[in-house]
Formats: structure tokens, sequence, C-alpha cells
């Protein structure tokens, strides 16, 4: 097999292509988990450079690559060894390609299939060992997760040891604080940032500058996101995953928000009845999706596959993916194209319905027996929703989904204090998890911390799942009456009582507050609320975007390579519907959106939904504006496969319809 990047090869090397038109979207490639290694060494050198300069010619502006806190700061607080990267950035300048870094302070390793480990500092690691049950997350078990540190950890000093861990090693006092041995997570987050910064001051500025944009890690696999799926935890597709929130300090943090809302009873834990990692929706109690259950006869029970007792089995056909890509399935539609059945040439959904505009187009084609909303797989039943809906759910999620925020608000404004005066776009990224989307619970974004379910609760419909018909008081009972406590008269909660009339609570009410200006906080202002607008429909989506908007970042998207169509039905997937709500989201906003492919893929149906899903809703009204234009799409990842001749050919088609404008595509 040929490799473009090798001169003895037979079709050469691609034509060098034109500029970025406008309309179109540059594209960045992400390099190799490995291409640092864990001493701090640039790889493979030799072999790097020519797969760049085809990379080059065939018009991609640039490439992506990880500065991992494990690596950079291996050696010692505030002892930073930026030796490879700026190596590798003199490679860059020379081959003139442009660069995006990303500040990874999570570890690398913890899924199935990572070809590449980076643990966090070891200097980290030994701090970790004193204090397990305040600086990791844990799940209700009691498992932690050593992937990245708790949030709620983000002010906890933690003892800086240069050494072993041994009890009598040397205490090694920070550059960046000398005068104390003590650094809480988000210090050394700041401390870092400021010192790449510094560092690469003239890589960051200026019309010429080679870096041009920082995308911070605000958690597991550099996503704002909490570790509630993961291999290494024994979660497989497509899993609920578990609520992260019972290490010391998330416990603390939860019963001071119960105490305020005057329910010191919700502020135990979790919720008792979420399932495991490989639970359903449907098999809980929390998660349950409302109008009948899924299995509640032979036939749907069928649907699923498995039995609650081995739910998580994965398929002969499933398989798991690197830590930078996200942990998604390959179980296809059997009339999936990828798995050779027919394309769908007029672009219409195939399973679930997740905008208003294929609703009807939905219900015209219902006789063909295909599924098209939640409803078609539900009985018509009057079970009601699960706890999600009701008000401990509420206070539950929104405390879990504010603290998630926060972080990120925590995070980014000492981003913004390093990279403020800097020429490059920073950015956070926001996980793609779009399993379970075409249900009301959203579960599996629930236990990742975005609040995504009222969209999907009868009294405000959905998408995905349309407003139901029944009487709305009727349900509203029904959903009460699942919030009893003990000592409660009559067991349901009169609306007097409830948090969300609390002035200050942190119930869902809360989200529908302005924004407040910080005059501290710079020309962006802050997000006391973590909400948006008065009025504005809200998700947890929207929270990100409000916190993203504040602090002066742009958000990066994944999915960009997903059909709903390519996924097994049962597992509502929904990535199209996702993407379009998170953009959505961001437009409302004004906040800059990037995208990324969740896996790898080379063939030309998955390169033709990446140029769909960056253009469709995104491209400019008109030539002179560019407003909504995404600002860049990352592909995942450069490997072998890449450079296979078939593969290369296609990778180079798909560069010139994505950069060449907004009229390379169709709806």
């Amino acid at each position: 097999m040929d490799d473009p990047t090798t001169s003895d090869s037979p079709r050469g090397l691609p034509q060098p292509s034109p500029p970025t038109a406008k309309g179109g979207v540059p594209v960045y490639v992400m390099l190799p988990l490995d291409t640092v290694s864990r001493e701090g060494t640039l790889r493979s050198v030799h072999a790097l450079e020519p797969r760049l300069v085809a990379l080059k010619d065939a018009g991609v502006e640039g490439v992506m690559i990880d500065v991992w806190w494990g690596i950079v700061e291996r050696c010692g607080p505030g002892r930073y060894d930026w030796s490879a990267y700026s190596t590798l950035m003199e490679l860059l300048k020379r081959l003139g390609l442009k660069l995006h870094v990303v500040l990874s302070f999570h570890a690398c390793g913890a899924n199935r299939d990572d070809d590449y480990h980076v643990s966090l500092p070891s200097w980290v690691e030994s701090a970790v060992q004193r204090d397990a049950d305040g600086l990791l997350f844990k799940d209700r078990a009691g498992t932690s997760s050593d992937e990245y540190l708790s949030l709620w950890a983000d002010g906890a000093p933690m003892p800086m040891i240069a050494g072993n861990g041994d009890d009598d090693d040397e205490v090694h006092l920070a550059q960046s604080t000398p005068l104390h041995p003590l650094r809480t997570p988000l210090e050394c987050y700041r401390d870092l940032m400021k010192a790449f910064s510094e560092r690469f001051n003239r890589e960051l500025n200026g019309t010429d500058k080679l870096i041009t944009e920082v995308l911070i890690g605000c958690g597991p696999c550099g996503e704002l996101r909490y570790p509630a799926y993961a291999a290494n935890r024994g979660w497989v597709f497509p899993g609920v995953g578990e609520f992260q929130c019972y290490d010391r300090r998330a416990l603390e943090s939860l019963a001071n928000a119960a105490n305020s809302v005057g329910r010191p009873e919700w502020g135990k834990g979790g919720p008792h009845d979420a399932g495991s990692y490989n639970s359903r929706p449907d098999e809980t109690g929390f998660f349950a999706n409302g109008r009948g259950v899924f299995g509640s006869n032979q036939k749907q029970a069928g649907q699923f596959g498995g039995t609650p007792g081995n739910s998580g089995a994965p398929s002969s056909t499933s398989s798991l993916f690197t830590s930078r890509s996200m942990m998604l399935p390959t179980t296809l539609a059997p009339d999936s194209p990828v798995a050779g059945g027919a394309p769908n040439p007029d672009g219409a959904l195939f399973e679930g319905v997740t905008t208003q505009d294929h609703f009807h187009r939905a219900a015209h084609h219902r006789a063909d027996g295909r599924t098209r909303s939640l409803d078609d797989l539900v009985s018509h039943g009057d079970a009601p929703n699960g706890r999600w809906d009701g008000e401990y759910g509420k206070f539950f999620l929104s405390w879990y989904s504010n603290e998630l925020v926060a972080h990120g608000e925590r995070v980014m404004r000492c981003a913004n204090e390093a990279f403020g005066s800097c020429d490059a776009r920073v950015a956070l990224k926001c996980a793609g998890i779009h399993w379970w989307y075409n249900t009301r619970s959203h579960a599996a974004e629930l236990t990742t911390g975005y609040y995504n379910v009222q969209g999907g609760c009868e009294s405000f419909g959905s998408e995905s799942a349309p407003a139901l018909t029944n009487s709305v008081e009727n349900f509203g009972n029904r959903r009460a009456s699942m919030d009893w406590v003990p000592g409660r008269e009559g067991g349901v909660l009169s609306s007097s009582s409830s948090f969300l009339s609390r002035e200050g609570g942190v119930g869902v009410n809360s989200i529908f507050k302005p924004l407040h200006r910080n005059t501290n906080a710079g020309s962006h202002g802050s997000v006391s609320s973590l909400a948006c607008d008065q009025g504005a429909p809200t998700t947890g989506y929207d929270r990100i975007m409000a916190m993203a908007k504040a602090c002066g970042a742009s958000v990066t998207f994944t999915c960009a390579e997903m059909s709903d169509r390519e996924h097994d039905p049962k597992h509502m997937c929904g990535p199209e519907g996702l993407m379009r709500r998170v953009v959505g989201c961001a437009s409302r906003h004004g906040v800059p959106v990037a995208a990324e492919n969740a896996l790898y893929r080379c063939d030309a149906v998955a390169f033709r939904q990446m140029v769909r899903n960056c253009k469709r809703g995104v491209a400019p009204a008109s030539a002179e504006d560019a407003t909504n234009q995404m600002t860049s799409f990352t592909f995942l990842r450069m490997c072998d496969s890449l450079f296979e001749p078939n593969n290369f050919l296609e990778f180079v088609a798909f560069v010139k319809d994505l950069t060449g404008g907004a009229g390379e595509w169709s709806p």
C-alpha cells in the first residue's frame, strides 16, 4: 500500500488547495496522542514532517496537539518542560501550518482501546493518596475516578510533594507560591496557563500568530462534564452512566444546598433509584420516561436485548475508542450505509424526530412501520415520568448541573486571566452525549451533567418527544405523588413549600434569572446565576453557553460525523438533533462554535455528514455575514490509516468541500 507522504508514491502529493473560501470552514487535524512522549520528547520527527507536508498540500490549515499536564509538569510543582512543544512549533512555522493547543489537565488511558497512557503528575497523585475521599470524583459505590480531579476540590489546598509520596519526602515550594507549600487544583491550572502564555507569547499574538486557539481542558477527555462513563469502571454503551457526587466535598455541597431549600433529607446523596453504569433508562425509577414504560410488554422488552442483570453486555459489533474521542458505539441500524444499506437520499431522519421541521414528515411516513418518536416505543398507559421530573429530581439535577457549570466558569476565568490579552481564541469543549437523546429524561446527559430534560416534560414537549395530549393536571398529580416524604401531610408537596419558590434557591427557577454583570470581571461580565436571559428556553447547554459568553470563550462540540440513522433505534440516539440544539444554544448566546468528529472514519458517507453538520444551520446568511459560521473543524485523527491512498483521496475531497464555501453542500 502506498503512502502519499513518500516521494516514490505513484500518485504523489495532492496539488495545493486554495485558502479557505468565504463561508468555508478551516480544517485542522489532531496529532497522535503520543506525539510527545511521557519523558517530554517529540517522537518520530522524521516520519511526522512528510505527513504534515501532505496535510498542508491537501488544504488543511493546521493541527491540534494535547499539552499534557502529566508531561509538562512531571518533574515537580511549577517546573514546566515545554521543549517538545517548542520543537513542534518551530517545525509548523517552517511548514506554514497553524496550531490548536489543548491544555489537557486530565489523565489519558481510562477508556478501552486507549493506545497511550498519561497519568496526572506524580506529585498530584501523591496528594490524592493523602485525600482520596476529597480530591477524586466518586460514584455511589465509592469507586473513584482518577481521570480528573473532583470539581468540588477546585479550592482545596494540596501538599506539593516533589518525591515519591513518602512522609519524609521534601515539600517542594511551587514557583508561583514561594511563601506557601500548598496549592489548590485551580491554582495549578492557572499557573500552567500563565506559564504557557508567557513562554509562547510570540506564537499567541500578531496577525501571523502560530497558535490560533487554546482549548482549556475542564474535565475528563478535556470536556466540561462529569466522568459518568468510562470503560475502566465497567461502563459499556449504551448505559446511562452514574452520578459522580459522592466524594466528601460533593456531599458537603449537596447537604448545604438541601438545607438552603429547607429539605435536608435531599442532601444525603444522589438518587437511590438511578440504576448503575449499564442500566437503561426505563430499568430505573429515576430516569423512567413516562406514558408507559419500555419493556411494559414482552415485545417491547425484547427491543432492548439483555436483562436488567446483564444490561451492559456489549454487542458483537460494538467497539470503543480513545480518550480524546468520545466513548461511542459502532452499532448501526440495518440499512445504515456504513452497514451496507442504501443511503437516505433526501436527508430525512431515520429514527428520532429531532426538529419540529421534520415532525410532520415523520407523521406522513408513519405508515412505513419505522419508529418516528418516543411514543412509538412506549405503551399508551398512564405511568408517570420518573423522579427526574419531580420536585426532588429538579432540585438535584439543578444542583448537579450548576456545580459543573460553576467549575467551568472558575477554570475559564483563570484562562481569561492568562490569555485575555492574547490574539488566540480561547475555547472549552462540550461532550456530545447522544445516546438516549430521543427520550424524555435524556438519562445519559443527566449523569454527565447536562440538564437537558425540560423539552421532554409533558408540560413542555420537545422535538424528540412531543407534548402529551393527556390532562396535564393528572400527570402533575402523579408526578407529585413520587415526591412523597414520610412525615409530610398527604405525601404531596405544596408549591408554597417548594424549593422552586424560595428566593435564592438552587432550584430550576434560578436558571431563568438574567445574567448579572460583574464589574470586576472584565468586559465579558459574569455568570453568577449560571443562567440565560429571562424567558429564553433553558437547557444544560444554555447554561454552558451563557457561561462561555461571560468568559469570552468559544465552544467545541463533537459528533459531527454522525447521523441518526446509523445508530440502533433501540438506543434512541439523536446526534443530529443534539448538534442542532447545541449550535442553536450557542447562536442564541452569541458564542462561536467549532466541531470535531467523535469517531475516526475515512469513508465518503462520514465525510459528507461532517460537511452537512458543519454547514447546516450555521452557514452565513449572506456572503457578507459570517457571524454564524463555524470557526473550524478538527478531524480526529492523524494515523497510518488516514494516509492509505483511498482514504487520503476521500480526505482531500472532504477538505475541499468544507473549506470551499457555503455552496459545496445540499441539505
